[in-house]
């Protein structure tokens, strides 16, 4: 990838956590939103800086399955 698009998902990836201390502020829907934001920050780590794009489509499936249980962990211990 070009360095362009490298700045793109690094500022994208900072908005998303000054996103999420804004989100723990709310009480009711705090757990959802952060979970949603910490999806779509999972997506872009994994895809751009680990490469997994480019990986064996395994890799992604696996990823995805690793954040459903963090996810359905989250959730269970709520």
């Amino acid at each position: 990838m070009n360095r362009s698009y490298n700045t793109f998902v690094f500022v994208a990836l900072l908005i998303l956590i000054a996103a999420m201390y804004f989100f723990a502020e709310f009480r009711a829907a705090s757990v959802w939103l952060i979970l949603g934001v910490s999806a779509i920050k999972f997506a872009l780590v994994s895809l751009e800086f680990m490469e997994v794009r480019k990986a064996h489509p395994l890799y992604g499936t696996w990823l995805l399955i690793l954040f459903f249980f963090f996810a359905g962990g989250l959730l269970w211990f709520l």
